[in-house]
């Protein structure tokens, strides 16, 4: 007896796997960007002097853990879209 071969998915389904994981990949780059937006907020307010500083909470992640994790969602949207080199320049975000 012969075994069912696995189908091919269609262009359309491919094409809609993209689509979700592109933007999946999106809306975590965007909250990545907000909690590095945070920092800057913080880094910019310890510039003040003292009587105009502003109680500015200390984000969850460290900066290093959110440049690194910017770094590896630009390098996977980049493999995605097939512009992995294309990738580093969009790096210079937020």
């Amino acid at each position: 007896m012969l075994s069912a071969v696995p189908s091919m998915p269609s262009t359309g389904d491919a094409a809609l796997a993209y689509l979700r994981r592109r933007e999946h990949l999106l809306v975590r780059l965007q909250r990545v960007n907000v909690a590095l937006s945070r920092w800057h907020e913080r880094e910019a307010d310890a510039c003040l002097p003292g009587g105009l500083r502003r109680d500015v909470p200390t984000p969850t992640l460290s900066r290093e853990a959110l440049d690194g994790l910017h770094r590896m969602l630009v390098d996977e949207l980049g493999r995605l879209d097939g512009t992995a080199d294309a990738g580093r320049d969009a790096e210079i975000g937020p």
